[in-house]
């Protein structure tokens, strides 16, 4: 092959094609399969239309090939859901043959398919056909396309059958294909020639060209479809097999010369010359044949190297070329046999064929754009019909939508699974809060403020008391003891006075009575009285019981006495007691005041392990936390993307291009995500063995860390001195509680007691009136009898006027007069002695409806509403029913002696304490 001159090249026409209307076809199945208004889709069937028309006019270059692709790539997504036949969606497609232009027209989108590929295909030979094949980079584009332009052609018979057309037909596109492929051979050998090699490579790349250029020899020449191609392909074809099987035996023999077999060398060239003369011959008459041919779109004249010569006059000059080449070196090889090798000569027909080394391949659309497959989504754009989806990929899509939650409710499963197993062992191991007190007691008295710190609650309950011990308020302890002491000795002595009324009452009349004898004739006080004295027994008895309280409140006082008195401090020294009582719980040796250092038994014993050791198992601890937090953030991260990746993983035009392919697709759709579910499967794996270590260096060092022992002790101490404070803090505040109350209930008792003090005194005047008055009348009729008896022995008058009768008839009225009216609420009748007013009616506290507490203060009775003292009536009739007194009632639900011990301890509230004080007295009166 010459270096200056290179053969032409082939590539088909283009079929050409009518009008055609989809705007009818597609609105009515819009409107009757999709049940949706045609006119919303108007655009959409407008830029069909428009795409087609713009492939009818499609040229022979990369814009043209991207216009038939953008078509072809729309229709195949509209064959999806609009099935274009004579059936259904009816819609005519009348195209051209390629060759003999003869018109055929077929109700299938799948011949409009064919047809635009076989355009594609004859736009990617005119593509590498246009070439300048003298330049590296255009040799080498001219390779790549006839290969795409082959591939094409090879859909064409892979995907569709019975052609209607013969340009379509199985042995046309394969001949076509033949022809591509053999001319994307002999660009390789141009270029491996262009690089200067030779001999074997060159000899089996030729083998292989004149091969495949006689197998599209026989193609055309197949009777099916002889009338097809023009008479100058085939003999172009049959030229080149000529030539390249010439050119082939040339290369051979600079092998065979290069290897020193000189007398099969000039063999070979004998039969290249041969061949090379019959190339010569063929190509001789092609050019007078075809003078004008040309394969190129630009004028005949005008050859791919850019010189002015046709494309037959350059074969003629290829073939010569190649001739005078072999002719040369078949001289000079015979001339150096006889002169210097002396080898025989084998006959050339006993030579072995020469090896074929095939270099070329049909290969995709995509394998000639620049970005590969990205680039066919560009040329392809978006899907026009888009927003209409047929039902199945609806289905099919909610079908992976839910394989992809379940994918995701796994995931997000287990990653709550590790960060909870992760959150319950910090917590149930206390771990954070260990490490910082460790850390904090490495530091010595510095870092110690909040581990020897009072809790909140302790800080409360000195606020508290200081704010009511300081006396302001009136509620402090000793101003409440003050005033329960005061109360008491009130009721006290009013009690002793009410009983030293009646006893002076009693005395007195029982003394008149001892005077007089039967002719007195007052009533007993006994009788009287005994409702008053009556109240007096209930009213000390719940005085009484509440002096039990009283001992009980004064109990508790005196236990918390010494924790009250330090809460009642300034809370700077509440604050440094408290650290003082906690650091009492160390060691002797180090209390932990003093900076640990390692000097301190640095290297460990027995008995736990040193302070070196202990940082160092602290620091593997921080070192593992660390990276269990990293790995809980690296799974958040993972698991976000994944939940990002699944929400946005839309599958709906595979689906679509894939129509019953469902379980395939989701299964390659859906292992898309396994790298990150693996991430998260690796992460969990080595979060478990973090786990584990972390466990296993927390329990030594729990475990042999003296410091921890130190902690714990304190710790211990800390809660003990915080419950013992708290329990002191409960009692004085009971304690105040129940003072408070006692408070309440001694004003109400020495209420009571004041109005029975009142009765009494009322009753002692009313009856020292009555008794001056019947002694009056004693002495009276004494005085009238005894001058009724010195008259009668004076003047000698009849019985019935003696001293006896006359005593006996004055004494008779006056045991029928009226008695000594009773304390009453109500005021007394005109028949009754006068009597002072009715004292105010208690009126009882409300405690609740319920029994009180045990250990509260008993409430006073309710006076009860008494009938008055009525008169006296005949001594025979005067045994009556006495009515209750109003003092003699018992205080309700009182302030009475405790319960037992073990019962108040069951309350968790306890109202009122049972123990009977110990140590130092508060000065509460008993």
């Amino acid at each position: 092959m010459s270096s200056t001159l290179q053969a032409p090249v082939l590539h088909p026409p283009s079929k050409t094609t009518d009008d055609v209307d989809f705007a009818s076809s597609i609105r009515s199945y819009i409107q009757t399969v999709y049940q949706e208004d045609p006119d919303k889709y108007a655009t959409e069937i407008a830029t069909l239309h428009r795409l087609r028309q713009d492939a009818r006019g499609a040229g022979k270059d990369v814009t043209g090939r991207d216009i038939l692709y953008r078509y072809y790539g729309q229709i195949e997504l509209l064959d999806l859901r609009f099935p274009i036949d004579e059936k259904h969606v009816k819609i005519s497609f009348n195209w051209y043959d390629a060759f003999s232009k003869a018109p055929i027209s077929q109700y299938s989108i799948a011949y409009e398919k064919a047809c635009i590929i076989f355009n594609i295909g004859a736009t990617c030979a005119s593509i590498a056909a246009l070439q300048n094949r003298f330049d590296a980079a255009g040799l080498k584009m001219a390779f790549n396309y006839f290969q795409a332009a082959a591939g094409m052609f090879t859909y064409i018979n892979e995907n569709f059958l019975h052609a209607p057309s013969v340009d379509l037909s199985r042995d046309s596109i394969k001949t076509l294909v033949e022809v591509m492929l053999a001319q994307a051979q002999e660009c390789f050998i141009e270029k491996v020639v262009m690089e200067k090699k030779k001999g074997a490579l060159v000899a089996k790349l030729s083998a292989q060209a004149a091969h495949m250029y006689n197998n599209a020899l026989d193609g055309m020449l197949n009777d099916a479809i002889r009338s097809q191609f023009d008479k100058a392909w085939v003999e172009l074809v049959r030229l080149k097999a000529k030539h390249f099987q010439a050119y082939a035996l040339y290369h051979r023999s600079l092998h065979l010369e290069s290897e020193g077999k000189y007398g099969e060398n000039v063999a070979s060239l004998t039969a290249a010359e041969t061949i090379a003369k019959e190339a010569n011959k063929l190509a001789t008459s092609f050019s007078s044949s075809f003078s004008s041919f040309s394969t190129f779109s630009a004028p005949s004249s005008v050859s791919s190297s850019g010189q002015s010569a046709s494309a037959a006059a350059s074969l003629v000059e290829m073939t010569k070329t190649n001739l005078t080449l072999i002719s040369d070196r078949k001289t000079a090889a015979v001339k150096d046999n006889d002169l210097i090798y002396h080898e025989s000569i084998p006959n050339a027909e006993t030579l072995p064929a020469v090896e074929k080394l095939n270099a070329v391949k049909a290969i995709s659309f995509a394998e000639v754009c620049t970005n590969g497959q990205a680039d066919i989504a560009k040329i392809v754009g978006p899907d026009i019909f888009t927003r209409l989806v047929p039902l199945s990929v609806h289905e099919a899509s909610s079908c992976y939508s839910e394989e992809k939650a379940k994918i995701l409710r796994a995931e997000q499963e287990r990653v709550d699974t590790t960060n909870g197993e992760l959150q319950a062992m910090l917590d149930s191991m206390d771990l954070m809060p260990t490490l910082d007190k460790l850390k904090r007691f490495g530091k010595g008295a510095a870092g110690l403020g909040a581990d020897l710190g009072p809790p909140a609650s302790v800080r409360q309950w000195s606020a508290a008391v200081r704010s009511e011990e300081d006396g302001g308020s009136g509620e402090a302890t000793e101003q409440l003891l003050g005033a329960v002491d005061g109360l008491k000795g009130r009721v006290r002595e009013m009690l002793d006075e009410v009983g030293l009324f009646l006893d002076k009452e009693q005395h007195e009349c029982e003394g008149m009575r001892v005077k007089y004898a039967e002719k007195w004739t007052q009533e007993p006080s006994s009788k009287l009285t005994s409702q008053i004295r009556a109240g007096i027994r209930q009213h000390r008895d719940s005085f009484e019981k509440a002096l039990s309280t009283d001992q009980a409140l004064l109990s508790w006082l005196n236990e918390s006495k010494p924790d009250i008195e330090i809460l009642k401090r300034p809370i700077d020294e509440v604050e440094s007691i408290f650290a003082e009582r906690i650091l009492e719980a160390g060691p002797a040796s180090r209390k932990s005041k003093n900076v640990a250092n390692l000097i301190d038994d640095v290297g460990g014993s027995e008995n736990g392990l040193g302070v070196l050791e202990e940082q160092i198992v602290i620091e593997k601890l921080d070192g593992i936390l660390t990276r269990l937090r990293a790995l809980k953030k690296e799974r958040t991260d993972v698991l976000e993307e994944l939940k990002t990746r699944l929400h946005s993983d839309d599958i709906s035009s595979l689906l679509l291009l894939n129509k019953n392919k469902e379980t395939q697709i989701f299964q390659a759709e859906l292992s898309k995500f396994k790298p990150l579910q693996g991430r998260l499967a690796a992460n969990i794996q080595a979060h478990g063995q973090f786990l584990h270590d972390l466990s296993t260096e927390f329990s030594k060092l729990k475990d042999s860390s003296k410091t921890m022992r130190t902690i714990e002790a304190r710790e211990r101490r800390k809660a003990e001195l915080v419950k013992e404070w708290q329990r002191s803090f409960d009692h004085w505040r009971e304690a105040k509680d129940g003072l408070k109350k006692g408070v309440r209930f001694y004003s109400d008792l020495a209420e009571l007691v004041a109005s029975l003090q009142t009765a009494a005194r009322d009753f002692d005047r009313r009856r020292a009136d009555e008794r001056a008055d019947l002694a009056k009348q004693i002495e009276e009729n004494n005085a009238t009898a005894l001058r009724d008896q010195l008259k009668r022995l004076s003047v000698g008058g009849d019985p019935a006027s003696s001293p006896r009768s006359a005593l006996r008839y004055s004494a008779s009225p006056y045991a029928q007069q009226q008695p000594v009216a009773s304390w009453s609420q109500q005021p007394p009748s005109p028949a009754q002695y006068g009597q002072g007013p009715p004292p105010r009616p208690y009126q009882q506290p409300t405690y609740g409806s319920q029994a009180p507490p045990p250990g509260a203060y008993q409430q006073p009775l309710q006076p009860q509403p008494q009938q008055q003292y009525q008169q006296y009536p005949p001594q025979q009739q005067q045994q009556q029913q006495q009515k209750p007194h109003p003092g003699q009632g018992q205080p309700q639900g009182g302030y009475g002696a405790p319960p037992p011990q073990q019962q108040q301890q069951q309350q968790q509230q306890r109202t009122y304490p049972q123990q009977q004080g110990q140590g130092q007295s508060w000065g509460l009166m008993d």
